[in-house]
């Protein structure tokens, strides 16, 4: 990824319980989008139950239905490495903090 492409991104957290996958997602409800997504942040791993980002300390901070603030870009579709079966669109950010995890409400996190 280029450096030069670092930005703020501010996303909802999607993911899929069944299959441990999580994604990015921007839009309304009848026309989200879903972005492939890298952690590169050391020490941040992905929890499949309950489903979300576990810190080093094993810690569930963040979860489906939540909104993050984030920085990072967007990696290329072919050499950026992501779990194969979690790729759910063509687009991949790759993100390298999180800022802010705003907490979703119950209507968020029942989409």
């Amino acid at each position: 990824m280029d450096v030069g492409m670092q930005a703020l991104i501010v996303s909802r957290l999607g993911g899929d319980p069944e299959t441990g996958c999580l994604w990015l997602e921007d839009g309304e409800p009848g026309n989200v989008q879903r972005i492939s997504v890298r952690w590169q942040i050391p020490g941040v791993t992905v929890q499949r139950e309950p489903l979300g980002l576990m810190d080093q300390s094993r810690r569930l901070f963040a979860r489906p239905g939540d909104r993050l603030r984030m920085s990072g870009g967007a990696g290329d579709p072919l050499t950026t490495p992501t779990q194969s079966h979690c790729r759910v669109s063509d687009n991949v950010a790759v993100i390298n903090e999180i800022v802010e995890v705003i907490p979703g409400t119950a209507e968020d996190r029942k989409r």
